[in-house]
């Protein structure tokens, strides 16, 4: 299995878009994470992102917005899972989310000091400020 995941990003500013899991989620429940899922069988990783991002939210945007950020091994509860990152800039955080409870807007530097947030998406963030 590997994942494509999203982070939207607010045009000219610092403030990136987490979605909040569900508490019945598989994964990760309750805990904010990034948008996306798993690559299907014949999809390229951008076309998965494309696809999840446009299942999960009302964002507008094309397959050329998504920008590809990262690839890495993302630590779950698992064991490792390969993963493809892209960051989308939006001119607002304002849209709706279908999958999740909500989304939350914060830096970086703020989601990494928080308790309540992934495992993985910790991991991958902390590797996206590093390839900077």
């Amino acid at each position: 299995m590997a994942l494509s995941l999203i982070i939207p990003i607010v045009k000219d500013s610092e403030e990136y878009v987490f979605q909040r899991r569900t508490d019945d989620a598989p994964t990760d429940a309750g805990l904010l994470g990034l948008f996306g899922g798993s690559i299907e069988a014949g999809e390229t990783p951008l076309e998965a992102a494309s696809r999840e991002l446009s299942e999960e939210t009302s964002l507008k945007f094309s397959k050329n917005d998504l920008q590809f950020t990262l690839e890495a091994d993302m630590p779950t509860i698992k064991g490792p899972v390969h993963s493809h990152l892209y960051i989308l800039i939006i001119p607002k955080a304002e849209f709706n989310v279908y999958e999740g409870t909500e989304f939350e807007v914060m830096t970086k530097t703020a989601f990494l000091l928080r308790h309540d947030i992934s495992q993985g998406a910790r991991h991958l963030l902390i590797l996206m400020e590093q390839t900077v």
